[in-house]
């Protein structure tokens, strides 16, 4: 066999050998891609210098950023530079070049295509043994939404409170007066009474000294739900509760 045949059927076996490797390299970046796009939350795969090597599709959609135009760009000029925040700069310059990974690093920007976002990042250096390069992957939870019901829930529990104040006063006020009448009758300051408006008076009493504790436990159970405080449990006499219960449903 002449020496140029054999040239040229090793070429020909180094060609094909770098295609197989070119494919199986394609292989796998389309696989790790799948993976990527499978990732709820946005997904940023970047190189040791920023640049991005690949996005999840959630990224692209919650951003609203072109599908496919942050492949091979740095991330600092995503967008007319609209991702050059000073807070991720501070993450992956600063702050994760002196850790394996970062996690629950919140970023406040106000994008000009998209208005104000509220970000949650979490960041993790891969070292790749092979070619001995570093990875950058970066999970950006978006919670401006989540911050903006749990402010309008909190502007809820504030009217909430005030309204259940305003009304509780309002209620124990009147009570307040019955019952003092009622006293009065009772204390016979005015006249006699006898046994049986004796004992319809002293249900009424007992009546409005249970509107005013329901009252109280309303307000009680507020506080509990505004301030966090804790319970103070105490046994009960059920056959006490249910028979003051029956009176007063007969009555």
């Amino acid at each position: 066999m002449s020496r140029g045949r054999i040239v040229n059927k090793q070429l020909h076996y180094e060609i094909l050998k770098r295609k197989q490797t070119e494919r199986s390299i394609q292989d796998a970046l389309e696989y790790a891609q799948g993976i990527v796009d499978t990732v709820r939350e946005p997904l940023i795969i970047l190189d040791a210098n920023f640049k991005i090597i690949s996005a999840s599709r959630s990224f692209y959609e919650i951003f609203k950023v072109k599908s496919g135009a942050a492949e091979n760009r740095y991330i600092y000029d995503l967008e007319n530079r609209q991702w050059d925040i000073p807070k991720l700069r501070e993450l992956l310059e600063e702050i994760l070049p002196k850790n394996i990974s970062i996690d629950n690093f919140e970023v406040e920007h106000d994008f000009n295509y998209i208005g104000k976002r509220i970000m949650l990042l979490n960041a993790r250096r891969i070292f790749r043994k092979a070619n001995h390069t570093e990875l950058i992957l970066l999970a950006i939870e978006d919670l401006t939404d989540r911050r903006r019901i749990e402010e309008s829930l909190r502007e809820a529990m504030k009217i909430n409170t005030a309204f259940i104040s305003i009304v509780s006063h309002e209620l124990r006020t009147p009570l307040a007066f019955i019952k003092q009448g009622v006293t009065v009758v009772l204390d016979k300051i005015n006249g006699d009474v006898n046994e049986a408006q004796e004992k319809c008076l002293k249900i009424v009493i007992n009546n409005v000294d249970r509107l005013v504790g329901l009252i109280n436990e309303v307000i009680n159970f507020q506080e509990l739900d505004s301030e966090n405080k804790s319970f103070t449990t105490e046994n009960t006499d059920m056959n006490r509760l249910v028979m003051e219960l029956k009176k007063t449903m007969k009555s």
